[in-house]
């Protein structure tokens, strides 16, 4: 794991060009603890959608998605910023709550008024066929509705897989970005991600 291989990696003996750079202070450093935790809040709510999802409850498990893509847009931003601090360049802390207290506004708005994805059909509370008495073509509708809510629960949690997966081994991630491998190692109160639901398979709704 992540926290093993570090331990690996520090105990060489040799001085890290990383782990002794001086560019990383401490805002740009809060900035990624709290990209971190915005990833985390991610994990979370993907992990309730799939639940409410497999219950049978398509719409409050889309609710559910369109937040955590929300806590995941906000991750890769604070994320951002934590480079921009790399770069050198000056942080804005006014600009950064300014951009993050919209985004609080804009969810809480969102809160209970939920849109759904683009592509899922409306679903149909129009009365059975008169000449048959069915409810084949509400059925219908609803399953296509079902699978465009699961359809972009997919496209969310592939985002985050990617992001996680990166977490998981701190030798690969030192290969790809080591500015970012030793950077969260330096984080204090780094928590576990929560490992992404499958959601692969379709999957019935349940009836009990």
């Amino acid at each position: 794991m992540f926290h093993d291989s570090f331990l690996r990696h520090s105990g060489n003996g040799r001085p890290c060009p990383h782990c002794s750079s001086t560019k990383t202070n401490e805002i740009s450093q809060y900035l990624l603890g709290c990209s971190h935790l915005a990833l985390q809040r991610c994990g979370q709510l993907l992990l309730k959608a799939a639940a409410r999802f497999d219950g049978g409850e398509e719409e409050a498990a889309l609710e559910q998605a369109i937040h955590s893509r929300e806590e995941l847009d906000r991750s890769r931003y604070l994320e951002d910023q934590w480079r921009v601090g790399l770069s050198g360049t000056s942080i804005s802390v006014t600009d950064i709550e300014t951009h993050l207290k919209e985004h609080l506004e804009k969810q809480e708005c969102n809160r209970g008024v939920t849109q759904p994805p683009r592509g899922a059909a409306a679903i149909y509370t129009s009365a059975p066929d008169r000449r048959t008495g069915s409810h084949d073509t509400d059925e219908n509708d609803r399953s296509q509705r079902r699978e465009a809510i699961r359809q972009y629960m997919l496209d969310v949690i592939g985002i985050y897989t990617y992001r996680w997966d990166r977490l998981q081994s701190f030798d690969l991630l030192n290969l790809s970005d080591p500015e970012l491998a030793h950077a969260y190692m330096r984080l204090s109160d780094r928590l576990t991600l929560p490992a992404p639901p499958d959601m692969t398979v379709p999957r019935r709704a349940s009836t009990f």
